[in-house]
């Protein structure tokens, strides 16, 4: 199982390089694919345009959190039973 695991890991490792060789992310020119950021487009804040908006934006980064923590909990724990 463990091969089988870093086989994966070269595949991804291989594959990320090969897309970055290829300049096939956005904004990639030349050598560097660092493009700075725009002060229009940036964020000022969590709650720019009213308290619903707020405590929308509060729950979906919950909810977010919650759903990350569950998914990883299902993969150990399914591990652990499948293993046991």
């Amino acid at each position: 199982m463990r091969y089988f695991f870093i086989s994966i890991g070269i595949f991804l490792f291989l594959f990320a390089s090969f897309v970055q060789a290829e300049g096939k992310f956005p904004g990639c020119e030349g050598d560097t694919c660092f493009v700075p950021p725009n002060p229009d487009d940036i964020d000022d804040g969590l709650c720019k345009t009213g308290f619903l908006d707020c405590v929308k934006s509060v729950i979906n980064y919950f909810l977010t959190f919650v759903g990350i923590i569950s998914v990883a909990a299902i993969i150990y724990y399914g591990f652990l039973w499948i293993t046991s």
